[in-house]
Protein backbone atom coordinates (compact mmCIF):
# COMPACT_ATOMS: atom_id res chain seq x y z
CA UNK A 1 0.00 0.00 0.00
CA UNK A 2 1.47 3.38 -1.01
CA UNK A 3 1.62 6.45 1.23
CA UNK A 4 -1.60 7.95 -0.16
CA UNK A 5 -3.47 4.67 0.40
CA UNK A 6 -2.23 4.42 3.95
CA UNK A 7 -3.37 7.99 4.67
CA UNK A 8 -6.85 7.28 3.33
CA UNK A 9 -7.04 4.02 5.29
CA UNK A 10 -6.06 5.88 8.48
CA UNK A 11 -8.69 8.54 7.83
CA UNK A 12 -11.40 5.91 7.35
CA UNK A 13 -10.41 4.09 10.56
CA UNK A 14 -10.31 7.33 12.57
CA UNK A 15 -13.61 8.49 11.10
CA UNK A 16 -15.29 5.17 11.90
CA UNK A 17 -13.91 5.23 15.45
CA UNK A 18 -15.19 8.79 15.90
CA UNK A 19 -18.68 7.80 14.75
CA UNK A 20 -18.71 4.80 17.08
CA UNK A 21 -17.50 6.93 20.00
CA UNK A 22 -20.15 9.57 19.34
CA UNK A 23 -22.81 6.87 19.12
CA UNK A 24 -21.73 5.49 22.48
CA UNK A 25 -21.93 8.95 24.01
CA UNK A 26 -25.18 10.01 22.41
CA UNK A 27 -27.01 6.66 22.73
CA UNK A 28 -28.00 7.10 26.41
CA UNK A 29 -29.20 10.63 25.66
CA UNK A 30 -31.31 9.39 22.75
CA UNK A 31 -32.71 6.63 24.92
CA UNK A 32 -33.66 9.18 27.55
CA UNK A 33 -35.39 11.33 24.94
CA UNK A 34 -37.23 8.32 23.53
CA UNK A 35 -38.37 7.31 27.02
CA UNK A 36 -39.55 10.86 27.72
CA UNK A 37 -41.73 10.62 24.61
CA UNK A 38 -42.99 7.17 25.60
CA UNK A 39 -45.55 7.66 28.43
CA UNK A 40 -45.57 3.97 29.40
CA UNK A 41 -41.79 3.89 29.72
CA UNK A 42 -41.83 7.13 31.71
CA UNK A 43 -44.54 5.78 34.03
CA UNK A 44 -42.63 2.56 34.59
CA UNK A 45 -39.84 4.54 36.28
CA UNK A 46 -42.22 5.20 39.19
CA UNK A 47 -42.78 1.49 39.82
CA UNK A 48 -40.99 0.10 42.84
CA UNK A 49 -38.68 -2.86 42.90
CA UNK A 50 -40.09 -6.04 44.47
CA UNK A 51 -39.97 -6.15 48.28
CA UNK A 52 -40.37 -9.38 50.29
CA UNK A 53 -43.81 -9.36 51.91
CA UNK A 54 -42.34 -9.69 55.41
CA UNK A 55 -40.31 -6.50 54.85
CA UNK A 56 -43.05 -4.56 53.05
CA UNK A 57 -44.90 -2.17 55.39
CA UNK A 58 -47.75 -1.76 52.91
CA UNK A 59 -48.49 -5.50 52.86
CA UNK A 60 -48.87 -5.59 56.66
CA UNK A 61 -51.08 -2.50 56.61
CA UNK A 62 -53.33 -3.92 53.90
CA UNK A 63 -53.51 -7.27 55.70
CA UNK A 64 -54.37 -5.62 59.02
CA UNK A 65 -56.97 -3.36 57.42
CA UNK A 66 -58.53 -6.33 55.66
CA UNK A 67 -58.65 -8.35 58.89
CA UNK A 68 -60.99 -5.89 60.61
CA UNK A 69 -64.56 -7.13 60.33
CA UNK A 70 -66.69 -4.09 61.02
CA UNK A 71 -70.16 -4.47 62.44
CA UNK A 72 -72.60 -1.60 62.07
CA UNK A 73 -72.26 -0.87 65.81
CA UNK A 74 -68.43 -0.92 65.63
CA UNK A 75 -68.49 1.70 62.88
CA UNK A 76 -70.88 3.86 64.88
CA UNK A 77 -68.64 3.71 67.96
CA UNK A 78 -65.42 4.45 66.08
CA UNK A 79 -67.12 7.13 64.00
CA UNK A 80 -68.40 8.88 67.10
CA UNK A 81 -65.03 8.67 68.87
CA UNK A 82 -63.34 10.08 65.77
CA UNK A 83 -65.39 13.26 65.93
CA UNK A 84 -64.07 14.66 69.21
CA UNK A 85 -61.01 14.50 71.52
CA UNK A 86 -60.94 12.11 74.48
CA UNK A 87 -61.74 14.93 76.91
CA UNK A 88 -65.15 15.38 75.25
CA UNK A 89 -66.15 11.71 75.02
CA UNK A 90 -69.38 10.81 76.75
CA UNK A 91 -69.22 8.66 79.89
CA UNK A 92 -69.95 5.31 78.20
CA UNK A 93 -67.98 5.95 74.98
CA UNK A 94 -64.62 4.96 76.48
CA UNK A 95 -65.98 1.58 77.55
CA UNK A 96 -67.52 0.96 74.14
CA UNK A 97 -64.28 1.94 72.38
CA UNK A 98 -62.31 -0.49 74.58
CA UNK A 99 -64.71 -3.29 73.65
CA UNK A 100 -64.24 -2.63 69.91
CA UNK A 101 -60.45 -2.55 70.29
CA UNK A 102 -60.44 -5.82 72.23
CA UNK A 103 -62.51 -7.47 69.52
CA UNK A 104 -59.89 -6.53 66.91
CA UNK A 105 -56.60 -7.13 68.73
CA UNK A 106 -55.43 -9.51 66.02
CA UNK A 107 -55.97 -6.96 63.26
CA UNK A 108 -54.26 -4.23 65.32
CA UNK A 109 -51.26 -6.52 65.91
CA UNK A 110 -50.99 -7.06 62.14
CA UNK A 111 -51.19 -3.32 61.44
CA UNK A 112 -48.48 -2.67 64.05
CA UNK A 113 -46.05 -4.96 62.23
CA UNK A 114 -45.53 -2.08 59.79
CA UNK A 115 -43.72 -0.13 62.54
CA UNK A 116 -40.00 0.00 61.83
CA UNK A 117 -40.29 -1.27 58.24
CA UNK A 118 -38.78 1.39 55.98
CA UNK A 119 -39.59 -0.31 52.68
CA UNK A 120 -43.06 -0.08 51.21
CA UNK A 121 -44.90 -0.76 47.97
CA UNK A 122 -48.58 -1.13 47.13
CA UNK A 123 -47.50 -2.87 43.89
CA UNK A 124 -49.00 -0.22 41.62
CA UNK A 125 -48.12 -0.85 37.97
CA UNK A 126 -48.06 2.76 36.82
CA UNK A 127 -47.11 1.78 33.26
CA UNK A 128 -50.65 0.39 32.83
CA UNK A 129 -52.04 3.92 33.08
CA UNK A 130 -55.63 4.29 34.22
CA UNK A 131 -55.90 0.52 34.46
CA UNK A 132 -53.30 0.53 37.27
CA UNK A 133 -54.74 -1.01 40.43
CA UNK A 134 -54.50 1.30 43.45
CA UNK A 135 -54.91 0.02 47.02
CA UNK A 136 -58.41 -0.50 48.38
CA UNK A 137 -58.64 2.78 50.26
CA UNK A 138 -61.87 2.24 52.22
CA UNK A 139 -60.39 -0.35 54.63
CA UNK A 140 -57.25 1.80 54.98
CA UNK A 141 -59.28 4.90 55.87
CA UNK A 142 -61.28 2.97 58.47
CA UNK A 143 -58.05 1.58 59.89
CA UNK A 144 -56.70 5.12 60.16
CA UNK A 145 -59.81 6.17 62.09
CA UNK A 146 -59.46 3.10 64.29
CA UNK A 147 -55.82 3.99 65.07
CA UNK A 148 -56.77 7.61 65.78
CA UNK A 149 -59.32 6.46 68.33
CA UNK A 150 -56.88 3.95 69.85
CA UNK A 151 -54.28 6.72 70.22
CA UNK A 152 -56.83 9.03 71.88
CA UNK A 153 -57.78 6.29 74.31
CA UNK A 154 -54.15 5.53 75.15
CA UNK A 155 -53.11 9.14 75.74
CA UNK A 156 -56.34 10.07 77.48
CA UNK A 157 -56.38 7.14 79.92
CA UNK A 158 -52.74 7.36 81.07
CA UNK A 159 -51.56 4.53 78.80
CA UNK A 160 -49.03 6.46 76.67
CA UNK A 161 -47.35 3.36 75.26
CA UNK A 162 -50.65 2.39 73.64
CA UNK A 163 -51.02 5.92 72.27
CA UNK A 164 -47.52 6.03 70.83
CA UNK A 165 -47.86 2.59 69.26
CA UNK A 166 -51.04 3.74 67.50
CA UNK A 167 -49.46 6.99 66.28
CA UNK A 168 -46.38 5.10 65.03
CA UNK A 169 -48.65 2.86 62.94
CA UNK A 170 -50.57 5.90 61.69
CA UNK A 171 -47.26 7.41 60.61
CA UNK A 172 -46.38 4.30 58.61
CA UNK A 173 -49.81 4.25 56.97
CA UNK A 174 -49.62 7.94 56.01
CA UNK A 175 -46.03 7.69 54.77
CA UNK A 176 -46.53 4.52 52.71
CA UNK A 177 -49.42 6.18 50.89
CA UNK A 178 -47.44 9.39 50.35
CA UNK A 179 -44.60 7.33 48.85
CA UNK A 180 -46.92 6.32 46.01
CA UNK A 181 -47.71 8.68 43.13
CA UNK A 182 -51.44 8.93 42.40
CA UNK A 183 -54.06 11.50 43.32
CA UNK A 184 -55.97 8.85 45.29
CA UNK A 185 -53.01 7.71 47.42
CA UNK A 186 -51.83 11.27 48.10
CA UNK A 187 -55.31 12.36 49.22
CA UNK A 188 -55.77 9.31 51.45
CA UNK A 189 -52.26 9.77 52.80
CA UNK A 190 -53.04 13.41 53.62
CA UNK A 191 -56.28 12.40 55.39
CA UNK A 192 -54.38 9.78 57.41
CA UNK A 193 -51.61 12.18 58.37
CA UNK A 194 -54.20 14.79 59.35
CA UNK A 195 -55.59 12.29 61.88
CA UNK A 196 -52.08 11.66 63.21
CA UNK A 197 -51.35 15.37 63.59
CA UNK A 198 -54.73 15.99 65.24
CA UNK A 199 -54.21 13.41 67.98
CA UNK A 200 -50.58 14.49 68.49
CA UNK A 201 -51.70 18.12 68.88
CA UNK A 202 -54.43 17.10 71.33
CA UNK A 203 -51.89 15.19 73.41
CA UNK A 204 -49.29 17.95 73.57
CA UNK A 205 -51.76 20.70 74.45
CA UNK A 206 -53.17 19.02 77.55
CA UNK A 207 -51.71 18.06 80.91
CA UNK A 208 -54.74 16.15 82.08
CA UNK A 209 -54.97 13.34 82.92
CA UNK A 210 -51.36 12.58 81.88
CA UNK A 211 -48.39 14.91 82.28
CA UNK A 212 -46.00 14.99 79.32
CA UNK A 213 -42.28 14.29 79.87
CA UNK A 214 -39.28 15.13 77.67
CA UNK A 215 -39.12 11.47 76.67
CA UNK A 216 -42.71 11.74 75.49
CA UNK A 217 -41.80 14.79 73.42
CA UNK A 218 -39.03 12.84 71.69
CA UNK A 219 -41.37 9.96 70.94
CA UNK A 220 -43.99 12.36 69.65
CA UNK A 221 -41.53 14.15 67.39
CA UNK A 222 -40.44 10.78 65.97
CA UNK A 223 -43.99 10.14 64.73
CA UNK A 224 -44.06 13.27 62.52
CA UNK A 225 -43.68 11.92 58.95
CA UNK A 226 -40.38 12.85 57.32
CA UNK A 227 -41.41 12.28 53.73
CA UNK A 228 -41.50 15.48 51.67
CA UNK A 229 -45.05 16.41 50.68
CA UNK A 230 -43.61 18.53 47.87
CA UNK A 231 -41.79 15.51 46.43
CA UNK A 232 -45.00 13.50 46.64
CA UNK A 233 -46.81 16.25 44.74
CA UNK A 234 -44.17 16.30 42.01
CA UNK A 235 -44.35 12.55 41.54
CA UNK A 236 -48.14 12.64 41.47
CA UNK A 237 -48.19 15.38 38.85
CA UNK A 238 -45.78 13.40 36.68
CA UNK A 239 -47.82 10.21 37.00
CA UNK A 240 -51.31 11.67 36.59
CA UNK A 241 -50.31 13.67 33.52
CA UNK A 242 -48.48 10.56 32.34
CA UNK A 243 -51.73 8.62 32.58
CA UNK A 244 -53.40 11.23 30.37
CA UNK A 245 -50.56 11.06 27.84
CA UNK A 246 -50.82 7.27 27.71
CA UNK A 247 -54.54 7.51 26.94
CA UNK A 248 -53.66 9.71 23.96
CA UNK A 249 -51.20 7.10 22.68
CA UNK A 250 -53.93 4.47 22.86
CA UNK A 251 -56.51 6.69 21.14
CA UNK A 252 -57.23 6.73 17.40
CA UNK A 253 -57.31 10.50 16.95
CA UNK A 254 -55.25 12.02 14.08
CA UNK A 255 -51.55 12.47 14.73
CA UNK A 256 -51.60 16.28 14.56
CA UNK A 257 -54.48 16.50 17.06
CA UNK A 258 -52.72 13.95 19.28
CA UNK A 259 -49.55 16.06 19.25
CA UNK A 260 -51.52 19.19 20.15
CA UNK A 261 -53.22 17.53 23.09
CA UNK A 262 -49.95 16.00 24.30
CA UNK A 263 -48.37 19.47 24.25
CA UNK A 264 -51.30 20.80 26.30
CA UNK A 265 -50.77 18.08 28.91
CA UNK A 266 -47.04 18.78 29.09
CA UNK A 267 -47.75 22.51 29.48
CA UNK A 268 -50.12 21.76 32.35
CA UNK A 269 -47.51 19.45 33.91
CA UNK A 270 -44.84 22.15 33.86
CA UNK A 271 -47.28 24.77 35.16
CA UNK A 272 -48.20 22.56 38.11
CA UNK A 273 -44.58 21.65 38.85
CA UNK A 274 -43.74 25.36 38.94
CA UNK A 275 -46.41 25.84 41.65
CA UNK A 276 -45.26 23.07 43.99
CA UNK A 277 -42.77 25.09 46.00
CA UNK A 278 -44.94 28.20 46.18
CA UNK A 279 -46.87 28.97 49.39
CA UNK A 280 -50.58 28.32 48.90
CA UNK A 281 -51.34 32.04 49.27
CA UNK A 282 -49.44 32.60 46.02
CA UNK A 283 -50.42 29.47 44.07
CA UNK A 284 -54.15 29.49 44.94
CA UNK A 285 -55.17 32.01 42.28
CA UNK A 286 -53.27 30.15 39.56
CA UNK A 287 -54.75 26.84 40.68
CA UNK A 288 -58.25 28.32 40.55
CA UNK A 289 -57.63 29.50 36.99
CA UNK A 290 -56.79 25.99 35.78
CA UNK A 291 -59.32 25.03 33.15
CA UNK A 292 -60.55 28.63 32.88
CA UNK A 293 -58.45 29.47 29.83
CA UNK A 294 -58.83 28.54 26.17
CA UNK A 295 -59.21 24.86 27.09
CA UNK A 296 -62.28 24.34 29.31
CA UNK A 297 -61.75 22.07 32.30
CA UNK A 298 -64.01 19.28 31.02
CA UNK A 299 -62.33 19.29 27.60
CA UNK A 300 -58.75 19.40 28.81
CA UNK A 301 -56.88 16.27 27.69
CA UNK A 302 -55.56 15.84 31.25
CA UNK A 303 -59.19 15.60 32.50
CA UNK A 304 -60.41 17.04 35.79
CA UNK A 305 -57.61 19.57 36.29
CA UNK A 306 -59.63 21.03 39.15
CA UNK A 307 -58.66 18.04 41.32
CA UNK A 308 -55.21 19.57 41.71
CA UNK A 309 -56.67 22.51 43.68
CA UNK A 310 -57.74 20.19 46.48
CA UNK A 311 -54.49 18.24 46.39
CA UNK A 312 -52.33 21.36 46.64
CA UNK A 313 -54.43 22.88 49.42
CA UNK A 314 -54.47 19.74 51.53
CA UNK A 315 -50.76 19.14 50.98
CA UNK A 316 -49.82 22.64 52.11
CA UNK A 317 -52.17 22.36 55.11
CA UNK A 318 -50.43 19.14 56.17
CA UNK A 319 -46.99 20.73 55.85
CA UNK A 320 -48.16 23.73 57.90
CA UNK A 321 -49.61 21.46 60.59
CA UNK A 322 -46.30 19.58 60.80
CA UNK A 323 -44.58 22.93 61.36
CA UNK A 324 -47.12 23.87 64.03
CA UNK A 325 -46.63 20.57 65.86
CA UNK A 326 -42.84 20.91 65.78
CA UNK A 327 -43.17 24.40 67.22
CA UNK A 328 -45.40 23.08 70.03
CA UNK A 329 -42.86 20.37 70.85
CA UNK A 330 -39.98 22.86 71.02
CA UNK A 331 -42.03 25.22 73.17
CA UNK A 332 -42.76 22.43 75.64
CA UNK A 333 -39.07 21.56 75.76
CA UNK A 334 -38.18 25.19 76.40
CA UNK A 335 -40.73 25.38 79.21
CA UNK A 336 -39.37 22.17 80.76
CA UNK A 337 -35.83 23.57 80.71
CA UNK A 338 -36.55 27.17 81.73
CA UNK A 339 -39.85 27.05 83.62
CA UNK A 340 -41.65 29.26 81.09
CA UNK A 341 -42.18 29.73 77.39
CA UNK A 342 -39.78 31.99 75.45
CA UNK A 343 -40.35 35.73 75.34
CA UNK A 344 -39.86 35.94 71.58
CA UNK A 345 -41.15 33.75 68.77
CA UNK A 346 -37.79 34.11 67.04
CA UNK A 347 -36.27 31.80 69.68
CA UNK A 348 -38.15 28.90 68.04
CA UNK A 349 -37.18 28.14 64.43
CA UNK A 350 -40.61 26.89 63.37
CA UNK A 351 -42.24 30.05 64.73
CA UNK A 352 -39.79 32.33 62.94
CA UNK A 353 -40.20 30.53 59.59
CA UNK A 354 -43.11 31.47 57.25
CA UNK A 355 -45.65 28.66 56.99
CA UNK A 356 -46.45 27.16 53.55
CA UNK A 357 -50.13 28.18 53.58
CA UNK A 358 -50.10 31.93 54.26
CA UNK A 359 -46.34 32.55 53.84
CA UNK A 360 -46.36 34.31 57.22
CA UNK A 361 -44.86 33.17 60.54
CA UNK A 362 -47.20 31.37 62.92
CA UNK A 363 -48.62 33.93 65.34
CA UNK A 364 -47.26 33.47 68.86
CA UNK A 365 -49.15 35.02 71.79
CA UNK A 366 -48.09 34.91 75.44
CA UNK A 367 -51.17 34.94 77.67
CA UNK A 368 -51.43 36.49 81.14
CA UNK A 369 -51.86 33.10 82.83
CA UNK A 370 -48.51 31.85 81.49
CA UNK A 371 -50.00 29.85 78.62
CA UNK A 372 -49.23 30.56 74.95
CA UNK A 373 -51.42 30.46 71.86
CA UNK A 374 -50.31 29.62 68.31
CA UNK A 375 -52.35 30.47 65.22
CA UNK A 376 -51.87 30.26 61.47
CA UNK A 377 -53.72 33.49 60.77
CA UNK A 378 -55.68 33.49 57.51
CA UNK A 379 -55.38 29.77 56.82
CA UNK A 380 -59.10 29.09 57.18
CA UNK A 381 -60.01 31.65 54.54
CA UNK A 382 -57.43 30.37 52.08
CA UNK A 383 -58.35 26.71 52.47
CA UNK A 384 -62.14 26.86 52.79
CA UNK A 385 -62.67 25.50 49.26
CA UNK A 386 -59.82 22.95 49.28
CA UNK A 387 -60.68 21.24 52.57
CA UNK A 388 -63.99 22.59 53.95
CA UNK A 389 -64.57 19.57 56.23
CA UNK A 390 -61.21 19.83 57.98
CA UNK A 391 -60.69 23.52 58.67
CA UNK A 392 -60.85 23.02 62.45
CA UNK A 393 -57.42 21.39 62.28
CA UNK A 394 -56.01 24.87 61.62
CA UNK A 395 -57.75 26.57 64.54
CA UNK A 396 -55.61 28.33 67.20
CA UNK A 397 -54.04 25.98 69.78
CA UNK A 398 -53.01 26.84 73.33
CA UNK A 399 -50.28 25.26 75.44
CA UNK A 400 -51.11 25.30 79.18
CA UNK A 401 -48.99 27.19 81.66
CA UNK A 402 -45.92 25.14 82.71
Amino acid sequence: MNITGRLWFRRIVLGTATIILLALIVHPVLNALIQTNDPAAELSTFEKAPIPDQENAARWLEAGAGAVVWSKEDKQVIGKATMSPFTRWEADLEERVRAVIENHRGAIATLNKAIGLDQSSYLIRYSQGNQSEVPDCVPLIWSARFLLVEARLGFGSCEPDEGFRATATLERLASTLDEESTIVTVLIGAATERMLLIVATEFITTDSPYRISNDDLERLEATIPKISIEDALRRTIMVETGFARLELVKSDIPADENATKDAQILDLRQHLLDLVDMPYSESKAQLENLGQGPIPNDDHPARGVDMYRNVFGRAKAITAHRQLLRALIHLRRHAADHGSYPEKASDIHDLATPNPVTNEPIRYTRNTDGSVTLEIVGARELLETAMPMALETLDPVTLPSP
